[in-house]
């Protein structure tokens, strides 16, 4: 049993060995611009990135935010328009990342009602889980 343990290795590692010299390996070629080898983004993703921030921006529940901040709206295009492509390509970025709707503070409010009726039920002021002794 030993003895053949080796062999089937070797046997395997030859046909891995022999079939990944004869497939071909796929290669691509293109010119590559100074803007892409340096990470710029050209003026039409500028534009694109910039719309995305700026629908963003107009929205009546973010101009709430805002104004609580203290923050009015000529102050924010303001800023917004002295982003770099970079600034702006990123906070585009985020905004396609960032959760519809809520940050996730669900589960933390369900997380505290288990934590409390655990609470509650081991010091016997309720009953929610059976106690098995």
């Amino acid at each position: 049993m030993r003895a053949l343990m080796p062999r089937t290795l070797v046997a395997v590692t030859m046909v891995a060995f022999v079939s990944s010299s004869i497939l071909p390996a796929v290669a691509q070629a293109g010119i590559i611009s100074t803007a892409s080898t340096f990470g710029f983004d050209t003026q039409e993703a500028r534009s694109a990135n910039l719309a995305k921030v700026q629908a963003q921006l107009a929205r009546a529940e973010v101009q709430k935010s805002l104004a609580a901040y203290g923050v009015t709206p000529e102050q924010v295009q303001a800023r917004v328009a002295a982003l770099t492509d970079r600034e702006i390509g990123s906070l585009a970025q985020r905004i396609d990342q960032a959760p519809a709707g809520a940050d996730g503070g669900i589960l933390a409010v369900i997380g505290i009602v288990f934590v409390v009726l655990l609470i509650l039920d081991y010091i016997g002021v309720i009953h929610i889980f059976t106690h098995r002794r």
